[in-house]
Formats: structure tokens, sequence, C-alpha cells
């Protein structure tokens, strides 16, 4: 057994010289072989240890400087636009797609709809954030929106129980990625409050999608629906605006993702 000890490595009266110092000195035991001859009589060496930090690698991942959330602020204003108008359609759809297969469709296909948006749904938080590694997120909640909006108008364009359960499938696959992509999107562009900030105006669609379309309901609900689809369409088109020179830099990168194209 021996003893470890730790001292300032001057000897004598501390000085203001001994207390900015950055080593230690630590005694070990010499046990194995002679002390040299030009050596100090004792049965410890003194060796300096460093006790500062070691060095940063210098290809180690450099630190945010914390400007992402102002380099974001010019695709938030589109994504924000958006996802507004995303909560306006589909609160328009969620409200009177059912309704409106009922008036075209045998009455189980009204019910069985419902069962398709939801079948639909539990798999669509994990399959978009699945294909979210590979391909940028502005791609495919641009494609969402296009899928959505197609899936909202297609009982008005094409009449029958087929028609009616691919409207009911594609809007169940499509409502909770287009949020999960979204509130991912505004997280990765860094922007203070991000996710209270799109909350907020999708809950702003919501309200205003039945004041825009009661009016139109005393001729059915084909004319809502496809007002519905049009915001729906309208959002696609803002949200392709954050493909052009999106900043990838400010999160990980997806496998399939050209940054010289920016999408």
């Amino acid at each position: 057994m021996f003893t470890v000890l730790a001292w300032p490595l001057h000897a004598g009266p501390t000085s203001s010289h001994a207390a900015s110092t950055s080593s230690d000195a630590v005694r070990v035991p010499t046990g194995a072989g002679p002390v040299p001859s030009h050596a100090a009589p004792t049965s410890s060496h003194v060796v300096r240890v460093p006790s500062h930090a070691a060095p940063v690698p210098r290809d180690a991942a450099p630190v945010p400087s914390g400007r992402g959330g102002a380099v974001g602020l010019r695709w938030f204003g589109a994504l924000l636009v958006g996802y507004t108008l995303e909560g306006t359609g589909y609160i328009i759809a969620g409200t009177f797609l059912v309704a409106a297969i009922d008036q075209t469709a045998p009455g189980w296909v009204g019910s069985s709809a419902w069962i398709l948006v939801g079948l639909g749904a539990l798999p669509s938080s994990a399959l978009w954030a699945w294909l979210s590694r590979t391909w940028s997120r502005p791609t495919l909640l641009l494609v969402a929106l296009v899928v959505q909006a197609v899936g909202i108008a297609l009982p008005v364009l094409v009449s029958g129980v087929a028609a009616a359960l691919v409207s009911a499938v594609l809007f169940g696959a499509t409502f909770l990625g287009i949020a999960s992509l979204t509130l991912a999107v505004g997280a990765h562009l860094r922007i203070p409050r991000a996710v209270a900030i799109l909350t907020t105006g999708y809950s702003v669609g919501q309200i205003l999608g039945p004041l825009v379309v009661t009016p139109l309901l005393h001729h059915g609900y084909n004319q809502a629906l496809l007002v519905g689809a049009a915001l729906v369409a309208l959002a696609a088109v803002a949200t392709a605006a954050l493909r052009h020179r999106f900043p990838h830099h400010l999160g990980p990168l997806p496998r399939r993702v050209d940054t010289a194209r920016g999408s």
C-alpha cells in the first residue's frame, strides 16, 4: 500500500506565481529500479500532472452560434401561413367529409369512412417521421398537403363508394403527419416558441373554417369540401417556398438531401 499526495510544485512559501500555476505534483512510489545518483534522496519522484482540460479536437462539431432563429425567420413565415391554411381546410373536411359521403353513397359507407380515417391515422406519424430520415421535411410536407387536398376533393369530383373510401384513407394518412412534420420543421428552424406560434395559427384556422363555408351549406356539402381542398392546396403552395434554399445545416441532414439545391 502507498499514499498519493498532491502539493504545489514549487517548494517554499506561497507566492503569487505559485498560486497561479496550472499543474500539480503527484508523489508516486519508485519501487522498480534504483534511484538515479543525480536525483534527490527520496523514496518517490515528483511527477508533473497538467490540471487544465484536454484541448478540443480540431474536427469537433462547432457549437451553434444561436443565430439559427434569425436565419430561419425567412422560412418560418411561409410555414406559419401554410399551417394556418391547413388548419382551416382540415377542419372543413373533418366536419363535412362524412356528411358529403353520406349524400352520394350508401349509409354504411359514411360510418365506415371514419373507421378508415382512424386506420389511416394510426401509423401515419411514425411513417412520416421515418420518411423524414431520408427525404427533406419540406418536401414531405408538400407531398402530404397535396395528397390531403386530393383526398378532400375526391368524393366531390368522383362519385361512388371506392372514391369515398379512398378519400377517407388519404385524409387519415395525412392530417397527423402534416402536424408532426410542421412542428418538426419549426423546431429545426430554431424559432423561439415555434410550436406555440404554429399551434396558435392552426387553431385560428380551425375557428375560421366553419365560418368561411357556412353560407355555402344551403346547397349541400360539396362546395364546402371544394373550398377546404382549395385552402389545403394553398397551404401546399405556401409550403413549397420552404424548399428553396432551406437551411438543412441547422439540424441533422437527411440521406437524400442535396444541400447545393437546398431540397
